[in-house]
């Protein structure tokens, strides 16, 4: 047995718990003690703690150290029904380091408004939710945390939302079965995208990312892939990072890329270098270091001379900065991301200068590593340009800010900087899911017919100072002109007496009238009615002027149910359609049926 000693911060006089050895030589040892909120503060075997209150415990180890739990407090395997919060952990602020724990519990609510299965909100320690079963509330996860929890190996179904991050710090949710089959939005295509049972950053700008990558596959399930994020480092023969290249010298790549070991042997990447002389860069072909070690390793010898082509050479002048980028197939999150690292290229000088010597700007920047001197009887001239402050780019294309839905869009971005020699780079601040940065800085979307709406999109232009410009746009996505609701024939304008006409049921003689919404602009109709065999009974164009336009939609007609022929059609089923195309060129075509009854 050993002995524990615990407090709060109600009864700051420890009680002293004995805990007993679970077996033989298990070295674990476990007691409980009753916690009391009316008592007063004693030593009479309970732990007093009001609402809202901390416990502490603590524990002297062999070697005479105090010793304090890791964890804070363990939720363990509890079955709760609830309607409204299953679990809440509610304005807890940790002195100490420590954790809370959700461990192998089951919670299921009753799907009502505003239900929690588990609450997390303004804790200022680590909460780890793991293993647990959360079903049948609005929210099943709902954190509002100062520190994000982890939430791995948990079971969840499809509530409005089966986590809510209502906080600006990104959450790792990786490892879960979300409710949602391998098939369907959760597991499909790339991460991170927008999924409407997963609320963050995607539905606020202000919110932080769910990493929900390695999706199980059904509750307790099989994991989907895990990625890595690559990294990429100019470095030397030796293979330590460097700074710098001197003038002609061999430019060595590394890149770090586990997810591209895809076999026993020496698999294969490959880069882009490239500078201000060469743009657009030599392909570098890296091979792995040796089996399963996920790092590539090549190199490509520069020169100062030659033509910027495409010869196996990295032409390069003093005073440049030599660029490697890599293109990430599947980061940690499983997207895709660009990898790049840059270093200067030029003179080095180093030890003492022994004769008249003149650094020229022309050939500058002359790097010093290491001390350098000057022999007394020698001098050392520097020739020099004065170089304003760096100054950002400046965005000179106009957005493309209309897309129409299940149709490409492109945005080209061009950008001009006062200092002629800065690399740009084009970035997305925000997006839509799915729109990227692709090959001459053209932004591409390809919508579908989820995406009508309004976008903001943040488009950034970078120099390699980090000096920046952006272009904050409205992009709306429209949608094809569509007849909202479906032409239906009207009652009969004069029925006869004592006679009502039922919906869609008119007699010869009784003009029928039809009704078309959707219309957002000038546009030409043409009704044809059909009879059951095909036959065309009726047809005639109308105008739609766009001032005509009721609450409820474009009135037209009338038919008076007869032929072609001039005779009244007979009783039975006829089919009206009305196809619209509009000046600008869309359109649409919506139907229904009329039946039609002999007699009056």
């Amino acid at each position: 047995m050993v002995t524990a000693y615990l407090s709060s911060t109600t009864e700051t006089t420890e009680e002293t718990l004995t805990l007993t050895e679970t077996g033989a030589h298990t070295g674990i040892f476990r007691g409980t003690i009753v916690a009391d909120t009316a008592g007063a503060p004693a030593a009479d075997g309970l732990i007093q703690v009001q609402n809202m209150g901390q416990l502490f415990a603590r524990y002297r180890d062999e070697s005479d150290e105090w010793v304090s739990p890791a964890v804070a407090m363990t939720i363990s395997r509890n079955t709760i029904t609830a309607p409204g919060y299953g679990i809440q952990l509610s304005e807890i602020t940790v002195t100490e380091p420590a954790a809370f724990a959700l461990d192998t519990n089951t919670v299921r609510g009753t799907a009502a408004a505003l239900s929690r299965g588990i609450l997390v909100q303004n804790v200022t320690d680590t909460v780890l939710i793991r293993g647990n079963t959360v079903k049948r509330f609005q929210h099943c996860v709902y954190f509002a945390g100062t520190v994000a929890p982890s939430y791995r190996y948990n079971n969840t179904d499809s509530a409005t939302y089966v986590f809510y991050n209502n906080s600006s710090r990104a959450v790792d949710g990786r490892y879960n079965f979300w409710g949602r089959p391998a098939t369907d939005s959760i597991a499909a295509g790339g991460n991170p995208k927008n999924i409407a049972q997963i609320y963050d950053n995607f539905d606020n700008g202000a919110r932080g990312m769910v990493n929900y990558t390695c999706w199980l596959d059904a509750e307790n399930g099989t994991p989907a892939p895990s990625y890595t994020s690559a990294t990429i480092d100019l470095v030397n023969g030796s293979g330590s990072p460097v700074t710098y290249y001197r003038l002609q010298d061999t430019v060595f790549v590394r890149v770090t890329d586990p997810d591209q070991d895809l076999t026993a042997g020496a698999d294969t990447v490959t880069v882009t270098a490239s500078s201000t002389r060469e743009p657009g860069g030599e392909p570098v072909k890296l091979a792995e270091t040796g089996e399963f070690t996920g790092v590539f390793t090549g190199w490509i010898r520069s020169d100062t001379a030659g033509s910027a082509a495409a010869d196996g050479l990295l032409q390069a002048r003093s005073g440049e900065k030599v660029y490697v980028h890599y293109h990430d197939a599947t980061d940690s999150w499983g997207q895709e991301a660009d990898r790049r690292d840059s270093v200067l290229y030029g003179n080095i000088w180093s030890g003492t200068i022994s004769a008249n010597t003149t650094w020229y700007k022309t050939a500058s920047p002359y790097y010093i590593m290491g001390t350098l001197s000057v022999a007394a009887t020698c001098t050392l001239t520097v020739t020099v340009t004065v170089i304003p402050a760096n100054r950002p780019p400046d965005i000179t294309s106009t957005p493309v800010t209309a897309a129409t839905e299940d149709a490409p869009y492109s945005y080209d971005v061009n950008a001009t900087d006062p200092d002629p020699r800065d690399v740009l780079i084009v970035s997305l601040v925000q997006a839509p899911p799915g729109i990227i940065t692709i090959v001459d800085n053209t932004m591409t979307w390809q919508t579908t017919v989820e995406n009508t709406g309004e976008y903001l999109i943040v488009v950034q232009v970078t120099d390699e100072k980090d000096a920046w410009d952006r272009d904050t746009l409205v992009m709306t996505v429209e949608a094809p002109v569509r007849i909202r609701e479906e032409v239906k024939p009207s009652a009969p304008v004069n029925p006869f007496t004592g006679f009502a006409a039922a919906p869609n049921l008119a007699r010869p003689g009784e003009p029928v009238w039809f009704r078309i919404g959707g219309l957002a602009e000038p546009a030409t109709l043409e009704l044809t009615v059909f009879d059951g065999v095909g036959n065309i009974m009726f047809g005639q164009n109308f105008r739609y002027d766009g001032d005509r336009l009721a609450a409820d939609g474009f009135l037209f007609g009338p038919w008076d149910l007869r032929s072609r022929s001039g005779g009244y059609v007979t009783q039975g089923t006829y089919l009206a359609v009305v196809k619209v195309r509009t000046d600008s060129g869309r359109g649409g075509t919506a139907r229904t049926k009329i039946g039609v009854k002999s007699g009056r």
